[in-house]
């Protein structure tokens, strides 16, 4: 489970990135009916339960839920995004 917990962490950052760029990714989102913040949700929750087994952190996974849940709302959604992608890639790449 160790070594899936480091490339799930980055991958995740890529995407909480991308939902990051302002207007972009909420317009993404908005085209899908709002189902890439859901499942970014489930996603982290997977990852929560990920690193609990790992002991690792689990900070940028509870950041992500949360700026996913604030992710519904336009416009101030973009900084949430943001800090959860850079708080993932950094627990990916140190391995935290």
């Amino acid at each position: 489970m160790n070594s899936t917990s480091r490339p799930y962490k980055i991958i995740l950052a890529l995407i909480e990135l991308f939902f990051g760029i302002p207007f972009i990714g909420w317009l993404t989102a908005l085209a899908h009916g709002m189902h890439p913040l859901i499942l970014l949700i489930l996603l982290h929750i997977i990852g929560i339960i990920f690193a609990t087994k790992n002991h690792k952190s689990k900070v940028g996974h509870v950041f992500g839920v949360i700026a996913d849940i604030i992710g519904f709302i336009p416009i101030i959604s973009w900084i949430p995004h943001l800090i959860a992608g850079i708080l993932l890639l950094i627990e990916g790449i140190t391995d935290m």
